[in-house]
């Protein structure tokens, strides 16, 4: 560690390389945002830390009024410092602005290079990491300062997750965790947020290079009585985890890799508790356990010339004309898709679709431009005969379309 003086501090965090620049700062303030921050200044000197992007990034407080200057004097540099501007009457909210002004630039860095999930993890002191995944202002943070004790302590809101030789390794983010204060008479809100070093919260050490062993969803729910871990469908886990992600569509084979995150100790797993000290235990024995066999799935992404462009809308006009047995369909592009017992996850986008039945045969069966009236025969061979098989197919082609996930040519497709 550097001289307790400096107020250019070099970090680590999210697998990113940062310059801590603390020279607007007062004199007073310097020590303590040093010391919140200190464990991402020991993994910046750790050989052991995983490094996806290795520009260092200036992260600058600076007075609100001089934020405008500064930011227009560094308007083009190679790497846009992150000025964070902040009031002298409240420089008590710096500390939760700077962090989260850090993750956002973390995550535009990282977006398509890495998966990135809004999540806790804890590890054994072997670096096995069990990933707490949860939506925003629901627990993760009094999680990580609860378990944090006892657990590794990695981080209380941004995983970062890349592949190295099949395993899931994990950019350790381990800043001041993120919790709003208790206050007599008051009611906090998230701009209340107090961030103390992890050191002064007594969390455990940070290993700097964790290995995903176990993914759960949190569910804090009052009438459970005992903490439990509950084995949950594949992609009805999926379609839980995509909400608290960033930028999944952005990487090639983004479900692909959230299944296998998901998957690591095998099936998918929901924890459900009323107290999270409670689950101590548990997610210790979580940790220890042999890997269990995960569930199979089919990776469906799109071949060249399939996958839905970045820039380009999801959706196809529909018309709602009648279809003959002659009208052809097609698949249109499409971001990934994951198949798993009967069901399909497709992937538009940032938008998730599943489909089952019908519309799951239909979307499977048109990678091949097919007529309706080929359709009709598929649907009657997969689920029997049906006397109202034309007209169900009908309404799962014409659901596709007005979802953007088929088109009907419209020259074979009109009038009957």
């Amino acid at each position: 560690m550097a001289a307790d003086d400096s107020t250019s501090i070099p970090l680590t965090a999210m697998g990113c390389r940062w310059i801590l620049d603390l020279t607007h700062l007062p004199v007073a303030a310097v020590k303590e945002m040093r010391r919140r921050w200190s464990r991402c200044e020991e993994l910046d000197a750790d050989p052991a830390t995983i490094a996806l992007d290795e520009d260092r990034v200036p992260v600058v407080p600076v007075p609100a009024h001089r934020f405008g200057e500064l930011q227009e004097s560094d308007r083009h540099p190679p790497s846009p410092p992150v000025f964070v501007p902040y009031d002298d009457h409240r420089l008590h909210a710096l500390p939760y602005d700077l962090s989260r002004a850090l993750t956002r630039r973390g995550i535009t860095r990282l977006t398509g290079r890495a998966l990135l999930l809004h999540a806790a993890a804890l590890t054994d002191a072997a670096g096995r990491a069990v990933v707490l995944v949860a939506p925003s202002g629901t627990g993760k943070s009094t999680a990580s300062a609860t378990l944090g004790r006892h657990l590794g302590y990695v981080t209380d809101e941004s995983v970062v997750i890349t592949w190295v030789g099949g395993e899931a390794r994990l950019a350790p983010y381990p800043k001041p965790p993120s919790l709003i204060p208790t206050r007599m008479g008051e009611a906090p809100t998230a701009q209340d947020k107090d961030e103390r070093s992890p050191d002064d919260l007594g969390l455990a050490p940070t290993h700097p290079d964790p290995v995903v062993a176990a993914m759960v969803t949190l569910a804090r729910s009052d009438e459970a009585d005992e903490p439990r871990l509950v084995e949950v469908d594949l992609l009805d886990q999926l379609q839980d985890l995509l909400p608290e992600t960033s930028s999944v569509f952005a990487l090639p084979d983004g479900l692909e890799q959230l299944a296998r995150a998901a998957t690591r100790s095998g099936p998918p797993l929901r924890l459900e508790y009323r107290e999270i000290g409670d689950c101590l235990g548990l997610l210790r024995s979580l940790l220890q356990e042999r890997e269990r066999p995960a569930p199979e799935w089919v990776h469906l992404p799109p071949r060249p010339g399939e996958r839905l462009p970045p820039s380009s809308e999801s959706g196809a006009s529909w018309d709602e004309w009648p279809l003959t047995a002659g009208a052809v369909v097609r698949r249109l592009p499409w971001t990934d898709a994951i198949a798993h017992e009967g069901r399909v996850l497709v992937l538009l986008h940032h938008q998730p679709v599943l489909l089952a039945g019908l519309g799951e045969l239909v979307w499977t069966q048109t990678g091949t431009p097919r007529s309706v009236g080929e359709l009709e025969a598929l649907a009657v061979a997969a689920f029997g005969e049906h006397p109202e098989s034309a007209r169900l197919v009908h309404d799962a082609v014409a659901s596709l379309a007005a979802r953007g996930l088929v088109v009907v040519d419209p020259e074979q497709g009109e009038g009957v």
